[in-house]
């Protein structure tokens, strides 16, 4: 279970870290229209808070789960990979073409 919840941050972190860089160099907003009323440091602070809340839920309740909350942690790791596999194809798309749809 650590693997998977090492496997997750590093997503959530990616997904930290490729948002940054659309907002910080190519001009990207925030997609989720909640998070853009708290800015850039409210952003950053929001998402570290959510993936210690969500690896402690990951570590805690899904281990005593059994085999089914292996399996919806594994879903929901292989699902987090989503958001930063999407703003590096923006990125991409934008150094391409030189205006993404970020």
């Amino acid at each position: 279970m650590k693997k998977i919840v090492k496997w997750f941050l590093l997503a959530q972190l990616l997904d930290l870290l490729t948002t940054l860089v659309g907002i910080l160099y190519f001009g990207a907003q925030e997609g989720n229209p909640i998070m853009i009323r708290f800015g850039l440091v409210g952003l950053i602070a929001f998402k570290l808070i959510a993936m210690i809340i969500v690896a402690d839920i990951l570590l805690i309740r899904f281990r005593q789960a059994g085999r089914l909350g292996i399996k919806v942690a594994i879903f929901l790791t292989v699902f987090s990979f989503l958001a930063p596999t999407w703003n590096t194809f923006v990125i991409i798309l934008t150094l391409i073409t030189g205006n993404g749809v970020i």
